[in-house]
């Protein structure tokens, strides 16, 4: 491979980058029209979507292999495998997002081997690192940036999805791979080589310590959190410590004066105290709907909930929607209600967080990354010498 075509083939594999992490927004208003048009096809279409993918993707990559088939086959045949056991094991059990997730293992098996260095000269092992950490890369962006975009939810779960889909993609690219070593080419080989092993300007060991960096930020924005007692409600979790959340209650109620929350545009940022609130809004009406005939322990929960709504999101109890209509605080009546019909004495502990959040000490945390960044820098420092 020559440096032009290296070149070609890395600018192809970050703009693919770019459009996964950045189209993010515009996938999710895509999927919310193909649900709304067709809601008992949904989960068919993108099911088939994936299946197509799936099938185009190995197929091509077996009509590549032309040599030591059975070896070479059976990365393929493996990398199948991982990916169909992964999705059994981690699926959550809601077909819509299942299907979604799914894709996950087409989109980034597809980038990793856009990632995988071929014709790189140097140890083999260094080209599945760099195509590795490239994509993971992608992933924890691609997560992240879904985190403060409205209507999309960016988590460690579907990092998961994405890096165990990068293992698929670089057992394929091991079924590609044909170089058996460097040594193995003539002199002129391999200084063409060494001329594309040059070009990498960032050492692999910091690339990642970078990386590792970049999973404790990532984790720490979206799942680290705090655990409040109220010893009038019980304890739940948020992201926000109980001091916070106040200052962020009077904020809302000065900015919003009672009416709607404004409209955040496809990339704006998300408002992380009303989603929190939301969260709420659902477990208490969940606990309420009809479909639960009352069950006393489901209209405690409800009890329950909005008392944290109204302890700590009054700014989005009392808020109006956009049409006008009254926002999500109970009338007197209903409260009264849940409290002659729900069930007492169980203590309290909230499960309407969306998404897990960890109490953990942030030092403790940091120290743990920081101590991971450096392990890993030192591994491949040491491998690469």
């Amino acid at each position: 491979m020559t440096a032009r075509d290296a070149n070609f083939r890395g600018v192809l594999a970050w703009l693919a980058a770019c459009a996964v992490v950045l189209g993010s927004p515009l996938v999710g208003d895509l999927r919310s029209a193909l649900l709304r048009a067709f809601p008992r096809q949904y989960v068919a279409i993108i099911s088939t979507g994936v299946v197509l993918g799936a099938v185009v993707v190995l197929g091509l990559c077996l009509r590549a292999i032309k040599t030591d088939r059975p070896r070479r086959v059976g990365f393929v045949c493996l990398a199948a495998a991982l990916g169909t056991v992964s999705f059994a094991r981690l699926r959550s059990g809601n077909a819509n997002v299942d299907a979604v997730e799914a894709f996950h293992f087409v989109e980034y098996g597809v980038l990793t081997l856009l990632f995988f260095p071929i014709g790189q000269a140097g140890p083999r092992w260094e080209a599945y690192v760099q195509a590795g950490l490239s994509t993971t890369t992608v992933a924890v962006a691609d997560e992240w940036f879904q985190w403060f975009v409205p209507g999309r939810a960016g988590e460690w779960h579907d990092v998961v999805f994405d890096l165990l889909a990068t293992v698929c993609g670089l057992l394929i690219c091991l079924a590609l791979d044909t170089r058996s070593s460097v040594r193995s080419g003539t002199a002129s080989d391999v200084a063409g080589l060494d001329v594309l092993g040059q070009r990498r300007r960032i050492p692999l060991s910091l690339r990642a310590a970078i990386v590792v960096l970049l999973l404790g930020a990532f984790i720490a924005t979206i799942h680290l959190g705090t655990e409040i007692h109220d010893p009038q409600i019980g304890v739940f979790r948020s992201r926000f410590s109980e001091g916070r959340l106040r200052e962020l209650g009077a904020e809302r109620l000065r900015e919003w004066g009672g009416g709607p929350p404004p409209t955040v545009g496809r990339y704006g940022r998300e408002d992380q105290y009303e989603a929190e609130a939301l969260w709420h809004v659902r477990r208490r009406n969940f606990g309420m709907d009809p479909d639960r005939k009352g069950d006393p322990v489901e209209l405690d929960v409800a009890w329950h909930e909005n008392l944290i709504l109204e302890h700590h999101f009054t700014a989005v109890l009392d808020a109006a929607s956009a049409d006008g209509a009254p926002g999500h605080r109970l009338t007197p009546e209903q409260v009264a209600d849940l409290e002659t019909r729900r069930a007492h004495g169980a203590p309290f502990v909230s499960d309407a967080e969306a998404m897990p959040i960890y109490v953990w000490p942030p030092g403790l945390f940091w120290g743990i990354v920081a101590t991971l960044a450096l392990g890993a820098s030192g591994i491949f420092r040491r491998l690469r010498r």
